[in-house]
């Protein structure tokens, strides 16, 4: 998981969904994101699912991005 939100949130969902402590990255600013999911390609195939503008350059460096919302899916072509 990698958002921008804050740490205790996250860790509140990530327990939720099983996730270890390393899966779980919050406080991410957009180009964060884009070196995580760049070192996760250099492993496997990657799909990231993005709410905002803030997501579109993860969205497109991923193999499969999945945009959700208004802002978000027009900036990530």
């Amino acid at each position: 998981m990698m958002t921008g939100d804050r740490a205790s949130v996250v860790s509140r969902i990530g327990a939720v969904l099983d996730l270890r402590d390393g899966e779980v990255h919050s406080g991410l600013l957009p180009a964060d994101k884009v070196a995580l999911v760049a070192a996760e390609a250099r492993r496997s195939a990657v799909a990231f699912v993005g709410d905002g503008v803030n997501d579109a350059a993860a969205l497109a460096r991923a193999d499969l991005g999945v945009a959700m919302g208004i802002s978000g899916s027009q900036a990530a072509f």
